[in-house]
């Protein structure tokens, strides 16, 4: 048995139940029982829909508890280091995988327009938290409130798609872990968060461990430019990309309490808003 922390403050324990390896995720306090036992039941429906896909794995919940839950253990290597050692055909047959994960998202949401009235709530909600930040909400507002509206796929995501929340193995497959329930479940919120790996580094800018940072951000370039092909074939992410990617910088912002997360964060969202004025 051994025991890790994750970024989240919960606490994972690896233990051995007969011939089974589990892994049991504990909650760090009752303010996140809620929210880690949606995640459970978020991951729990992801293994089912996705049992069928052998380059994809999402760990079979196993037991949920009110503090805890237990699922099975995946014997792979973090993003860094799959990074720092993979070859091109690991890189396409990762592109692959993400793109199968997100088709079958798409395929199985519904349709719906574009609700404005929801995404400017959630503006309003996230702008009472942010009170020393230099974020210009009157520009973000007003071209949130311009945004056309359009069908878009909602009901089913991820919810944060990062290379933080993967593992990989050496058969070239990829486990998704640590679903989150958010406040807009659609593909878009995935294909948003996997971008704020592949466009802004963000899991380079979390890690602690050294790697070769040229090689890293080589691959990052190449992995957006192959996933932006596909994401703009779709009409709502031609249409709410930006949007979307602003909302989750400025929900990223009031817990960013490190200086050098939190000068990044304020400086992608003045990059990503100067254009609009």
């Amino acid at each position: 048995m051994f025991n890790i922390k994750g970024h989240s403050g919960c606490k994972l324990i690896v233990f051995a139940e007969e011939e089974r390896t589990l892994v049991k995720k504990s909650s760090p306090g009752k303010h996140y029982d809620q929210r880690l036992r949606l995640q459970a039941e978020k991951q729990n429906r992801f293994s089912d829909r996705l049992s069928g896909f052998s380059e994809l794995v999402i760990p079979e919940v196993v037991s949920i508890d009110k503090k805890f839950f237990t699922m099975d253990f995946f014997h792979g290597e973090d993003a860094i280091t799959f990074f720092d050692n993979c070859d091109i055909r690991q890189i396409d047959t990762l592109v692959d995988s993400l793109i199968c994960f997100l088709n079958h998202s798409i395929f199985n949401s519904r349709l719906e327009v574009f609700d404005k009235p929801r995404f400017l709530e959630k503006l309003n909600s996230v702008e009472k938290k942010i009170t020393n930040d230099p974020v210009d909400f009157t520009l973000i507002r007003r071209y949130f409130s311009n945004l056309p509206e359009i069908v878009i796929p909602v009901g089913v995501c991820h919810g944060d798609l990062t290379f933080s929340n993967m593992l990989f193995d050496k058969s070239n497959r990829v486990c998704f872990i640590d679903f989150l329930d958010t406040f807009y479940e659609t593909p878009l919120q995935d294909m948003v968060k996997i971008r704020q790996d592949t466009l802004y580094n963000w899991t380079a800018l979390m890690c602690r461990q050294s790697y070769d940072v040229t090689r890293y951000r080589m691959l990052m370039r190449y992995l957006d430019r192959k996933l932006v092909e596909y994401f703009e074939k779709h009409d709502f992410y031609e249409a709410y990309y930006e949007a979307f990617q602003v909302m989750n910088y400025l929900r990223i912002l009031p817990y960013a309490k490190q200086k050098p997360i939190k000068a990044n964060v304020t400086q992608k969202l003045k990059e990503m808003t100067s254009q609009w004025t």
